[in-house]
Parts: structure tokens; C-alpha cells; sequence
């Protein structure tokens, strides 16, 4: 009966994308010898350790729904996007690279909702981790290019006083619409970081945070919502390259007026 299980298993992994396996439990060889998986979630799980028999299953369910039926749907996903090249998706609540994988075998159309407008694209390869290569804020001093932007006295190179509403800011020339940028800040004061598109690209405060630029503008600010004393003490802004290790990258995309900073989002799968 072992060696059964294990023809069956070693047969439904011929088929799969040369990816290194990972280590399969005997428990699990048996169930997925008992129920059948693709090629695509064989190669999955070769990039994908310590997955639970349960959560192959799930993954060879959604493959099987797409390759023969008429596709799944995620709900509640959220995702970061680089909309222009290079394109990709990445910091995605649920581990997507199978998309990529299955793409690769079986052309598929993923297309994202934000709850009002869509974006289509197609999963071009598996993500292996994100870069940011260079800091775009190396080196701040507040007493150097920042500059008032209402309300507030640059008292030395890394403290700002405001005396209502207001901050500093700086011109930054490389940010570019539609690119993902990563931004680690801590400060005394609750600041808002943003960049002052339209509409205004938002930072979470004292936080490590993405958000997609929407429109050229190279005004970084910060800004306090009342008077108040700002001490920064880090600060470190990047253009993220390539996705993390749950993303993917992608090509194509088709969608006007798409939201890439919405909380969560739903994603339709289907073959085209």
C-alpha cells in the first residue's frame, strides 16, 4: 500500500516546474495521494515550507477551481502595489506566489477590487524578497533643504516646533506616480508623514508603513495636526523594488482610477 501511495505521489509531481522539495510527512503523502494534486501545488510547496496538509488542499482546491472551473475569489486580502515598472504585488495577507506558478502552466488573469474600481493583471514570477536599495532621506538635517510648509520653526537638525496646524517638508526628486514607497519613522511627537500628491500619499506615524505614490509630487512632509514639539529620531524612506516572499511580480495591468491604498481588497482568479 506505501508503495502505491508513493507512485501515486512521485507521479503527480513529474509534471511540476523544477522548484526544490521540501520534506512531505507521510500523513501528508497520503492524503494527497488519496485526493489528487496539480503540478502547480507540487511546485508551490517547494517554495513554501511547513505547510499543513490543510492548507495544501486549500491551495490545490483554488488551482483545480481555476484550471477546470470557473475560478475563485479571495476576499479581505490585504496588498501593496508598484503600478509602474516595475510592476508587482507585495506584503499580501495571504501567500499568493502560487499565482505566478500556476501562470507559468495555465495563463490566468488576476484581476484586484478595491470595492469600487479594478485592476487586472497577469502573475509573472514568485516573489523572493523585497529590496529597497537606497535611502531616499540619507543624511536628513532639519536645518538643511527642509523648509517651513506652515506653522512651524525648525528649532535644530532633527526637532521642528509648530504653533498650529502645520510642519516642514522637503522636495525629494527621484518619487515617482505609482511607485510603492517604504517608509520607517519614530518621533517624540504623534507627525503625520506624507507626501502631498493628489490625492495626499499617507504614512502611518511612528511606524514602519508602505503607501503607493498616485501622482507626481516631490513634497515629503510632515505635519502635526496642532502646536506641539517634534523630535525625529529615526527616519528612512525607500522605493521598494521587488516583492516579499508572499507577492508577486506582475504584467499588463489594466485598471483606471484604481485605489492601490484601500485597507483590503477582494481577488478575482480566472484562466484566460
Amino acid at each position: 500500500m506505501k508503495r502505491i501511495l508513493l507512485f501515486l505521489l512521485c507521479f503527480s509531481l513529474i509534471a511540476a516546474p523544477s522548484y526544490a522539495m521540501r520534506e512531505i510527512g507521510y500523513d501528508d503523502q497520503i492524503h494527497i495521494a488519496q485526493n489528487g494534486i496539480e503540478a502547480e501545488t507540487a511546485a508551490y510547496m517547494g517554495i513554501q515550507s511547513g505547510l499543513t496538509t490543510a492548507q495544501i488542499m486549500a491551495v490545490n482546491d483554488n488551482i483545480k477551481a481555476i484550471k477546470y472551473s470557473t475560478g475563485v475569489t479571495l476576499s479581505s486580502l490585504t496588498a501593496k502595489f508598484s503600478t509602474v515598472a516595475p510592476t508587482f504585488v507585495t506584503q499580501i495577507s495571504q501567500d499568493l506566489r502560487w499565482l505566478a506558478i500556476l501562470n507559468a502552466t495555465v495563463p490566468i488573469t488576476a484581476t484586484w477590487s478595491d470595492g469600487t474600481n479594478t485592476l487586472a493583471m497577469y502573475p509573472v514570477a514568485a516573489g523572493t524578497g523585497e529590496t529597497t536599495p537606497t535611502d531616499l532621506l540619507s543624511g536628513w538635517d532639519f536645518t538643511a533643504i527642509w523648509t517651513n510648509q506652515g506653522a512651524a520653526t525648525i528649532s535644530d537638525s532633527n526637532t521642528f516646533v509648530t504653533v498650529a496646524a502645520g510642519g516642514i517638508g522637503r522636495t525629494i526628486a527621484t518619487l515617482g506616480a505609482n511607485k510603492l514607497y517604504k517608509l520607517i519613522i519614530s518621533s517624540q511627537a504623534n507627525c503625520s508623514p506624507r507626501i502631498t500628491s493628489t490625492p495626499t500619499t499617507f504614512f502611518s506615524p511612528n511606524a514602519t508603513s508602505y503607501a503607493t505614490l498616485r501622482s507626481a509630487n516631490m513634497l515629503f512632509y510632515l505635519r502635526n495636526a496642532a502646536a506641539g514639539t517634534t523630535d525625529v529620531t529615526v527616519m528612512q524612506l525607500y522605493q521598494v523594488l521587488t516583492p516579499s516572499t508572499s507577492g508577486f511580480t506582475a504584467s499588463d495591468l489594466v485598471g483606471a482610477s484604481f485605489n492601490p491604498d484601500v485597507a483590503t481588497y477582494t481577488l478575482n482568479i480566472v484562466r484566460r
